[in-house]
């Protein structure tokens, strides 16, 4: 981990270094739109969150900043062309904690992100939740636990496929509570939820906003939230430290990212607009309908942030003894 906070912060120093034709580049930056890709497809959370960003930094700018979307498998179409563009602050890369911490813990990538990629400014944040279905007559992470341990093997929990978040979540319960659950991958999110309804699958961890309705109609229990404290919208879910397990804290981020070499002057502005984008009563009461909050962090402090995040997942992988994906 410490190696890897190196690189990032050589990255920085060395971004900072502006000659005098870097610093007349920044002194007319931007002078033409400017692309934000994704490597997430159209119509997701990701992209709805990258276009929402994209418009307010449009604003801020001066120049428009358009939403490219490169989906493809692993991240990694996207994140490659981001890394491949010319370092000269018109081509920038929003993404996530899957992309960049926890699939190069499971898939083999032709890029390391902590050399290849400058953190800008982490953008905001959703702190997953362990739901069930209500037919399953569990209502606490001890209950839970309790069943699994008492059928080993026999529960189910989904992800969106090896080396998701959402498996990696799976595999953490796993590890921290001495269990046996079996993974079933799922195309999407909204399948599983369909299917944890059904009573055909057993454990789902997801954001809020995709299962509120189910939750609402009682179809649905949610038994614990992943992250550091209560949801406002859920007050009365324990987190997993009230559950009985401390140290089970997990936090799905997304954030702005520029190729390495960027000038350290173009570094710095972005980074001031990007949080000042997350700093918005406005762009908070838009991020609030996916049930995710602002995070407010710079380039110095979301790099260390990043490469603590990746080292968790590494070692959670190690643990798990995750296969690399080829």
């Amino acid at each position: 981990m410490e190696h890897s906070y190196r690189k990032v912060l050589v990255h920085l120093a060395g971004a900072a270094i502006v000659v005098s034709g870097g610093s007349a580049l920044a002194q007319s930056y931007p002078n033409k739109p400017i692309r934000l890709l994704t490597a997430t497809s159209p119509g997701g959370a990701t992209d709805i969150i990258a276009r929402i960003t994209g418009t307010a930094l449009s604003q801020r700018l001066g120049q428009p900043v358009n939403v490219e979307n490169r989906p493809g498998g692993a991240f990694i179409p996207g994140t490659d062309a981001a890394i491949k563009s010319a370092p000269d602050g018109y081509t920038l890369l929003f993404s996530s904690v899957e992309g960049l911490d926890i699939l190069p813990s499971a898939v083999k990538i032709p890029y390391d992100a902590a050399r290849d990629l400058i953190p800008l400014g982490s953008i905001t944040k959703v702190d997953p939740v362990i739901c069930v279905p209500a037919s399953l007559n569990i209502s606490s992470v001890k209950e839970l636990i309790a069943t699994a341990k008492a059928k080993p093997g026999k529960l189910s929990f989904a992800s969106t496929g090896p080396g998701s978040l959402t498996h990696m979540m799976g595999e953490l319960l796993k590890l921290r509570a001495g269990v046996d659950i079996l993974h079933v991958p799922y195309k999407s999110s909204q399948a599983a939820v369909v299917d944890a309804v059904g009573g055909r699958l057993d454990l789902v961890f997801t954001g809020v906003a995709p299962i509120t309705q189910h939750v609402k109609s009682g179809a649905m229990k949610v038994l614990a939230n992943m992250g550091s404290a209560r949801i406002p919208t859920m007050a009365d879910v324990p987190t997993m430290t009230e559950s009985g397990y401390p140290g089970f804290e997990v936090v799905s981020w997304m954030g702005v990212f520029a190729p390495a070499g960027v000038p350290g002057d173009i570094v710095a502005r972005l980074g001031r607009e990007v949080q000042e984008v997350s700093r918005s009563a406005a762009f908070a009461e838009q991020m609030a309908k996916f049930g995710s909050d602002p995070i407010v962090m710079g380039p110095e402090e979301f790099g260390r942030y990043v490469v603590a995040q990746r080292a968790m997942w590494k070692a959670v992988a190690r643990e798990a003894k995750i296969e690399m994906v080829q």
